[in-house]
């Protein structure tokens, strides 16, 4: 299965020729004037905004981890990123300076925080750091969120959990 960035980085240049080849032509005017007569949906069969929004925040200090992940985060510009400094935003979070900051590739992020280094991202970086798997993740992940572990090499913070917003539509809407 590809991600959804990759889809869309290969889409949009195809999209473009489409336009310029005269048989598909006619074909790509109908869909940008909304006259098409198929919808086709991704394997999950819903309708989202495709805009990430946090969805749930678990953790015994939730101050602790929302200003450790505000802080790992701010470094970063992925959609999970944002939608998580878009929350602690709105929450009045207070940003602390991140040193030493680093993407662990296909696990998550590191960096520095009051000198110490704190981790985010998913169970494989959770148990690549020693600690066990962390059930709650796997329970949040079977629902459709994608949940992000935070943790010092010491402790495990919490959980953020973030979800993309389902649309509401009707038939007629089609």
């Amino acid at each position: 299965m590809l991600p959804i960035p990759f889809i869309l980085w290969l889409i949009i240049p195809i999209f473009k020729w489409m336009k310029g080849t005269k048989k598909l032509k006619p074909i790509v005017e109908k869909l940008e004037a909304n006259e098409g007569d198929t919808v086709v949906f991704d394997k999950t069969g819903t309708v989202t905004e495709g805009k990430p929004e946090v969805c749930g925040v678990y953790a015994k200090d939730v101050d602790k981890l929302l200003t450790v992940a505000y802080s790992l985060e701010n470094s970063s510009s992925h959609p999970l990123s944002v939608a998580i400094n878009t929350y602690c935003k709105s929450q009045h979070v207070s940003l602390k300076s991140v040193t030493n900051y680093k993407d662990i590739e296909g696990k998550g992020i590191k960096g520095e925080v009051d000198g110490v280094t704190y981790y985010g991202g998913n169970n494989a970086l959770v148990t690549s750091l020693g600690f066990s798997e962390i059930s709650k993740i796997n329970e949040l992940a079977s629902n459709g969120e994608t949940p992000l572990a935070f943790l010092s090499e010491n402790e495990i913070l919490g959980i953020i959990s973030v979800t993309t917003a389902k649309l509401i539509i009707t038939c007629n809407a089609i």
